[in-house]
């Protein structure tokens, strides 16, 4: 990423933690943070794939967020089944030994 580009994932990213912080976050504030770490994970995946040699520590950050960001969910909505399932989705999809 470039500087522009990292200070604006950041600036995003530190919106998302706000809303998550409130009292009371809903369920879709911890989807809209997962659907944006996904895409940003997708693109980031892309550009690596034009630049093999391009990686870094940093390249399996998004998956361990992702599930982070589920689990941080499912402690919050734990009765939640289509949660519940989607997490499981995800976990499967990184092929994640939780799965």
């Amino acid at each position: 990423l470039s500087h522009r580009e990292a200070k604006a994932v950041l600036e995003r990213r530190e919106r998302f933690e706000l809303g998550l912080a409130s009292r009371s976050p809903s369920k879709a504030a911890f989807l809209r943070f997962v659907a944006y770490e996904l895409k940003l994970d997708a693109l980031l995946a892309a550009r690596r794939k034009r630049r093999p040699n391009n990686r870094g520590p940093g390249d399996h950050f998004a998956s361990r967020h992702v599930a982070a960001l589920y689990e941080r969910a499912l402690s919050r909505f734990g009765d939640d089944l289509d949660l519940w399932l989607e997490y499981a989705t995800f976990q499967r999809r990184q092929d994640h030994p939780k799965a």
